[in-house]
């Protein structure tokens, strides 16, 4: 990471402030990661999205998990752009908090095991419902 100081108009020689210029400053390697997961998580919301619209009866399960895919995309975005993400100098090691990710986690991990629950769910009240009908 790259630190500069900025130099303020104030009458002050110098601002002791660090600054740093998001995303310019990222190594390549991590704007690579969040570029791909980006990319996969906005591909996979258009496929689910896709498959949502594309069937007759629409099903919850693709409503889910457009909606998981499309907000992690969002937060991988928010990171590559440098707008989810935080550089703390309060330690002895400056490091980058990229908050969006636990927003992310927040806002999709409750909603995450009901498209893998819907399936099993479905197979449990079929042979309900067969046998519903026999009698």
């Amino acid at each position: 990471m790259r630190l500069t100081h900025s130099h303020g108009g104030t009458g002050q020689d110098e601002d002791d402030t660090p600054t740093v210029t998001f995303p310019d400053d990222y190594p390549n390697s991590v704007r690579h990661f969040l570029l791909i997961g980006f990319l996969g998580m906005f591909i996979g919301a258009i496929v689910f999205f896709y498959m949502g619209i594309s069937r007759k009866v629409n099903t919850v399960m693709h409503v889910l998990t457009f909606f998981v895919a499309a907000v992690s995309a969002c937060a991988y975005y928010a990171e590559w752009a440098g707008l989810g993400v935080e550089y703390k100098t309060t330690d002895t090691t400056p490091r980058v908090i990229f908050w969006a990710h636990y927003l992310d986690w927040v806002v999709t991990g409750p909603v995450r095991p009901a498209p893998l629950r819907a399936p099993c769910c479905d197979a449990v009240r079929r042979p309900r419902r067969e046998a519903w009908r026999r009698s």
